[in-house]
């Protein structure tokens, strides 16, 4: 589109939806922040596109590392003018022309905002207002939103079962599902044990054929697993449905299914 961003030193001028976060890195106001996944404390480090580092809130003040500062989920920040001798304000533009205002801005790396897309993980944070102006906004820009919460909740586990038809888990049983929670985020696992070549199949529960998620066994051979990720939508009461299927008669299987995280539309 022709816009480029430069970064500078910024000033909060606005600040919405603030709390305390703990710094794992030094930080400047209006840094781009992502909460540190290894950590239970509201620890946060550099959101950053490369690393693929959501932000999730922003800097309002400075910081060094340990420090604990506030932070934000929407602000309006300005740039600092320069001051030569003699008095002499130099203006500081985040944009080199006014015929982009409006125009989105991208996570880039080490906690700043971009006006190109990231390549490696793609989020807009906010939009340029004036050629001095930005809104940096951390709410979901889409409809529907994910919380990887790196939970280790086995739901279902299954050791050398046979076929089984659909079945429904009920995902209250066995976790407190998040206020707008659409959908549940699944690694499973799949293991032929015994020459059973199976599939195991989600789906929201009596949902269509054509929306069933299969996890088929990787080589159909006994003893290879399958490991991988599954998103799932859930019915109104939050269940969804499994079915295990051999293709070969007198075949077992074991499979788990383990909570994840959500997909969430707020």
């Amino acid at each position: 589109m022709g816009f480029t961003y430069t970064d500078s030193t910024k000033v909060v001028l606005e600040a919405f939806g603030k709390f305390k976060v703990t710094l794992l890195e030094a930080v400047e106001p209006g840094d781009l922040l992502s909460w540190y996944n290894l950590n239970n404390s509201k620890t946060v480090q550099f959101a950053d596109q490369s690393d693929e580092q959501r932000a999730n809130c922003i800097a309002v003040e400075k910081g060094d590392a340990g420090a604990e500062i506030t932070a934000c989920l929407k602000a309006v920040l300005g740039t600092i003018s320069t001051i030569a001798t003699g008095g002499v304000v130099t203006p500081v533009y985040f944009a080199s022309s006014a015929s982009f205002f409006g125009a989105p801005l991208y996570l880039g790396e080490d906690g700043k905002p971009s006006s190109s897309e990231g390549s490696d993980y793609s989020q807009i944070v906010g939009r340029l207002l004036a050629r001095d102006r930005i809104l940096l906004d951390m709410a979901p820009a889409a409809d529907k939103y994910w919380k990887l919460e790196r939970l280790t909740s086995v739901l279902r586990e299954i050791l050398n079962g046979n076929d089984l038809a659909w079945t429904d888990l009920d995902i209250d049983s066995y976790a407190t599902v998040p206020v707008g929670a659409i959908g549940i985020i699944l690694e499973t696992y799949v293991i032929d044990t015994g020459a059973a070549r199976p599939t195991l199949s989600l789906r929201k529960k009596g949902e269509d054929v054509n929306t069933w998620q299969e996890i088929r066994n990787s080589a159909q051979v006994a003893g290879i697993a399958h490991e991988t990720m599954a998103v799932v939508e859930m019915d109104s009461d939050h269940i969804i449905q499994y079915r295990l299927q051999s293709t070969a008669g007198g075949g077992t299987a074991s499979f788990y299914l383990k909570l994840l995280g959500w997909v969430i539309q707020p």
